[in-house]
């Protein structure tokens, strides 16, 4: 059922491309990386008319066919064959069921084999899986708190305001090859004719001049959940936390909200203006928009290697190069910048090393540069064990480390009884699962989701036993920069 078919278009600006079809379709997504080295590659894809919508909330799940196409892969599945679904109900265009989570481990290697919800996302895999199969997968969301469906200790805090997870199996997408200027309308269908069909229809929506239908927007009522002073209170409890030894280190954030009235695709273009990144995405999956300029990998699986880029160690750029030198000089002097990311690399080699073996470090503490601010990043590699899949990485490394702290589980912890309220898609995933076998994710940072015309952003800050509060305060706005000076640029 999905056939490559494979058309050539005139290139132009991905963003005014995605501008022309933003109406046309209900579920949509771009993805672009602005910023080109030697882990990422300046591209963009955008994915459109998906055929089924998956979403899933502690025990239970809901499969919705989209289109012809959603009901030919939903009877691929089988579902009605599957021991682990109990009370499956089929509607015309609806699968709904619930999946009971077994928490029975018969070692630490195999928690990511548990019986969950994601034993759903690994059916689809299975059941889809085909080599060379392009760009076809599962694309979405998964919220920070669907680690609880792995980790049985912190599931009495659960809090359902956001779903696990909502992914969409995608089938039809553009892709721009930003270096070479190219770019294509790949569709993955059953036979030509039903292909060139749909082709008709994008070329005939990208020849309509929309461009500036979605150009407005205007947020009001800013306002941050806790002040200077709590967020400060909070990082001197994390300080006597980790002077008594109960942690190494914990990330505590804060969120900022507003009213937001117009396009969020305008308020990502001119986000993306001012804080171009190597994961840059905008997703509508229906009830919510999730937006952002992520600098960090969550993880990556490619031919059978396993990657993760830790990110620690932040500071502001200069206002001319003798002050980014001298800023530079001082991030990379910090014993505490350094402390906190080689716990963070340990914690990332541990969980590396339940699925993988030859796990090893390739860049140690390298520098990256970004519009606002400076991070200090290192890149570990390590090749899938026989019995493991992409998706085992990803449950062995998520969430990252660089959004928990350490040890995972007692930060985990620890976050929820200071935070007191659910960090929703903050330090979540955006996923592409392909059926291929191959995986990419980014950690939701630097992102906003807009729910209801209320826009939520939170950012936050890597705390050890000597954290000064004010400094990491300071380093949490720094890291809000980017979206403040958006927000004030749009304003004006």
């Amino acid at each position: 059922m999905f056939n490559k078919f494979t058309y050539n278009i005139d290139f132009f600006e991905p963003q005014r491309c995605f501008a022309r079809v933003l109406r046309s379709y209900k579920y949509k997504f771009l993805q672009e990386s602005l910023v080109q080295n030697d882990a990422f590659y300046r591209s963009a894809l955008i994915g459109i008319d998906p055929c089924l919508k998956i979403e899933g909330s502690g025990e239970e799940f809901q499969i919705e066919v989209l289109n012809s196409r959603g009901h030919q892969a939903l009877e691929s599945l089988e579902l009605s064959n599957v021991e682990f679904i109990e009370g499956l109900q089929v509607d015309s265009d609806v699968v709904s069921g619930c999946i009971k989570s077994i928490d029975k481990l018969e070692s630490e290697q195999l928690r990511c084999k548990k019986q969950n919800l994601f034993s759903l996302i690994r059916l689809i895999q299975s059941k889809m899986a085909m080599k060379d199969s392009g760009k076809v997968g599962l694309y979405g969301p998964l919220s920070y708190d669907s680690i609880r469906q792995v980790e049985e200790s912190l599931r009495a805090s659960h809090q359902f305001e956001v779903p696990d997870f909502t992914l969409f199996l995608y089938d039809t997408f553009i892709h721009f090859d930003m270096y070479d200027g190219l770019a294509r309308v790949e569709l993955y269908r059953g036979d030509c004719d039903v292909a060139a069909m749909d082709l008709k229809l994008i070329q005939k929506i990208l020849s309509e001049n929309t461009d500036e239908i979605n150009s407005l927007c205007k947020v009001s009522n800013l306002k941050f959940a806790k002040s200077q002073d709590e967020f400060e209170s909070d990082v001197e409890q994390a300080r006597q936390l980790a002077s008594r030894g109960e942690l190494f280190e914990i990330v505590l954030s804060n969120i900022l909200t507003a009213q937001l009235d117009g396009s969020a695709f305008a308020l990502y273009q001119k986000y993306t203006q001012n804080n171009p990144s190597p994961y840059c995405f905008y997703y509508d999956i229906g009830k919510r928009i999730l937006f952002g300029t992520s600098p960090e990998m969550m993880t990556r699986v490619r031919g059978g290697q396993a990657e993760l880029r830790p990110i620690s160690g932040t500071i502001k750029r200069g206002d001319c190069v003798l002050s980014d030198y001298r800023n530079l000089c001082q991030l990379l002097d910090s014993q505490k910048e350094r402390s906190e990311l080689d716990m963070l690399v340990d914690l990332g080699r541990n969980d590396l090393s339940r699925v993988c073996a030859n796990v090893s470090i390739q860049e140690y503490r390298v520098v990256e540069r970004y519009k606002h601010l400076f991070h200090t990043v290192s890149h570990l590699t390590g090749d899938l064990r026989e019995g493991f899949e992409a998706l085992d990485v990803l449950l062995s490394t998520f969430p990252h480390g660089t959004l928990t702290g350490a040890p995972k589980v007692a930060a985990m912890k620890y976050i929820d009884q200071i935070e007191n309220q659910s960090r929703q898609y903050y330090g979540g995933t955006i996923l592409n699962l392909r059926f291929d076998g191959d995986l990419d994710s980014c950690i939701m940072i630097r992102f906003a989701s807009v729910h209801d015309g209320v826009l939520r952003y939170q950012t936050g800050a890597t705390l050890l036993f000597d954290s000064d509060p004010e400094s990491e305060y300071q380093e949490l706005m720094t890291k809000a920069r980017g979206f403040l000076l958006t927000i004030n640029s749009i304003q004006k």
